[in-house]
């Protein structure tokens, strides 16, 4: 063998070991719809090398066909690596979708064409009719292959606008001694940060057994995953749930990306309509904006404000698809005669800032320049502790630019210092709706869960005005949520309580008036919580609040959050401190109802006096 064909199958070899490496890396990565890590650009460059190095070393006389076949590669390859080193972003993103249309429509038609004239004899016209014939069957396994990866790509992890669920057909009949609640949902549902051990379905398990009512409990929750999803994780049920809790609505924006595209898509709106039936050409046009968007979240520049990443149009289409799979998910249930309880995820006030600030209207770069001046010398009133001078100025800003999240946002935490808590409520709920990228759930699907569930007569638990009712100052702040849409363990207990007091649960189970419900230190020690536990929560919420500070303009506060989450996690584990000391959450029922933060990531009240 020579040297030349050694040292290709050795490349070859490497390129199959990076593709495999790069899967493998997207597989077991958190939150791969919403950021790819830089690792995947560097093997993609990589790749590109070696592909070029293997178009060199190939004999000129020989493999022609082979090197061909790698130009595409060169071009895609290429392309993403030009797209995040910023060069030509729109134009690199167009010649991708065009040569993308144009390979794939190369393709098809080489298989159609080339199958009627072998089918017709008209091979022989050409001169290698073997060469022909190998051609045309190599198209053929590419677009098998291909077509069928897509199509179970798209099936098992796809989310395109108005596609039927896939619910179960039937249940077998459970015992008629136990009652079966089943419970779908995302992470909140699963109980995170606490999870395997403390969740809404657990503490309505632990209150239902202390009334002797036998109850099997099937969470199917499952952390980051978005209301389809959660639906769907019905199919894994066998026997038929007499009762299902659901908690979803707040994953919505963050879990699918490539809906959020631009609207600088030519060759697609020429090919769409031909080419919209391959799996395998929806999949490849969009990873391409998948990257471009996912890259456009993270903090690019200084100013408060930035570009919207989807028009009012995607918003309708999202909220339209998401009413379309609540509807069809509360038809299975009564098709099945499967009870329903219904809660309206809660979100924090206070503690998590808006990703993404716009303003309705076009601004010059003087004005830009200076709102971003004024709003900054607003902040520094802020941390000097003169908040009725930062609220002055904030409102002033809000006056002449409205709609600004991040302001709106500030204007609140002014309000709440000041001990204004219902102006305050206002201006975070604001926030809130104009934050373009949310990492909660909107008013817009609140909405939809409301109608929903208001038409086929579901009961809905709010959770925020559960949660409410346990803060000491009536805001949804890390007394009972803590990060951005997860209780505390307090707040648990009251969401799973509200739950065992539900008119639903009552019409179901025979459950006696005088019963005597569990405490929340009984719970707690029922599911065994320990300071080991609190611990493992605590680093699980420095991860999560690590991810998050990708996607803020500034992210400063978030960082010394995950600092001292993560030195909590320490001293826990370490015995330095008990549950209830230094600011964590306590274990007892005298505990404080959530954690206090240090005096370090909030103005101090004689700073505020000054």
């Amino acid at each position: 063998m020579k040297i030349h064909q050694v040292s290709s199958l050795v490349s070859c070899l490497l390129l199959v070991f990076l593709c495999v490496f790069r899967f493998l890396v997207n597989r077991t990565t958190l939150f791969l719809n919403a950021v790819l890590f830089d690792i995947w650009i560097y093997v993609a460059f990589f790749q590109l090398l070696i592909v070029a190095y293997i178009l060199l070393r190939l004999p000129q006389n020989k493999f022609r066909h082979t090197a061909l076949a790698l130009v595409p590669a060169i071009v895609l390859l290429g392309g993403v690596y030009l797209i995040y080193v910023g060069v030509f972003d729109w134009v690199v993103i167009w010649m991708l979708e065009l040569a993308v249309c144009v390979t794939i429509m190369s393709v098809w038609c080489l298989v159609i064409v080339g199958g009627l004239c072998l089918s017709a004899g008209r091979a022989a016209c050409f001169e290698n009719r073997r060469l022909v014939l190998r051609i045309w069957f190599a198209g053929v396994m590419f677009l098998v292959t291909a077509e069928l990866g897509a199509w179970v790509v798209e099936h098992r992890f796809g989310d395109y606008p108005l596609k039927e669920l896939s619910l179960p057909d039937h249940y077998i009949e459970g015992s008629r001694n136990t009652f079966h609640i089943a419970s779908i949902g995302a992470s909140t549902m699963q109980g995170s940060p606490y999870h395997s051990k403390l969740s809404i379905p657990n503490i309505l398990h632990e209150l239902l057994k202390n009334t002797d009512q036998s109850v099997m409990i099937s969470n199917l929750a499952e952390g980051g995953i978005n209301m389809r999803r959660a639906a769907e994780k019905l199919r894994e049920l066998k026997v038929r749930p007499d009762l299902l809790l659901i908690y979803t609505g707040h994953n919505e924006f963050f879990y699918n990306i490539p809906d959020l595209q631009s609207e600088l898509r030519l060759p697609r709106r020429v090919v769409d309509p031909v080419l919209e039936w391959s799996s395998f050409y929806k999949l490849m046009t969009s990873l391409i904006p998948q990257y471009e968007r996912s890259k456009e979240l993270g903090p690019l520049h200084k100013s408060i404000l930035r570009d919207s990443p989807y028009t009012d149009e995607i918003v309708k289409k999202r909220i339209k698809t998401f009413e379309f799979h609540f509807r069809q998910l509360v038809s299975h249930c009564a098709r099945h005669d499967i009870s329903v309880l219904c809660f309206l995820p809660a979100t924090n006030e206070g503690v998590f800032a808006p990703n993404r600030s716009i303003c309705r209207y076009r601004l010059n770069e003087q004005t830009e320049l200076a709102l971003n001046l004024r709003y900054s010398d607003a902040i520094q009133l802020v941390e000097s502790g003169k908040f009725q001078e930062a609220q002055k100025e904030l409102q002033s800003i809000d006056a002449t630019f409205p709609e600004i999240a991040i302001v709106e946002f500030w204007l609140g935490i002014c309000c709440r210092e000041l001990d204004q808590f219902q102006l305050a409520r206002e201006y975070f709920r604001k926030a809130a709706t104009h934050d373009r990228y949310p990492s909660h759930i909107t008013r817009d699907y609140c909405d939809v869960v409301r109608r929903v569930t208001e038409d086929a007569s579901i009961e809905l638990i709010d959770a925020s005005e559960i949660l409410r009712q346990l803060s000491p100052s009536g805001m949804l702040d890390r007394t009972v949520i803590q990060d951005c849409v997860h209780p505390t363990l307090q707040g648990y207990y009251a969401l799973g309580l509200s739950a065992f007091y539900s008119q639903t649960v009552r019409s179901l189970l025979p459950i006696p008036q005088d019963a005597s419900e569990l405490s929340y230190e009984d719970i707690i020690n029922r599911l065994n919580i320990t300071a080991n536990d609190l611990a493992k929560a605590y680093l699980r919420t420095a991860y999560c609040l690590d991810f998050f500070s990708r996607f803020q303009v500034d992210p400063t506060v978030r960082s010394k959050e995950v600092l001292q989450f993560q030195r909590w996690a320490m001293q826990l584990s370490e015995g330095a401190i008990q549950p209830g000391e230094s600011g964590t959450e306590g274990l007892t029922n005298d505990s404080p109802p959530g954690m206090r933060l240090p005096q370090a990531l909030v103005v101090p009240r004689e700073q505020q006096a000054k």
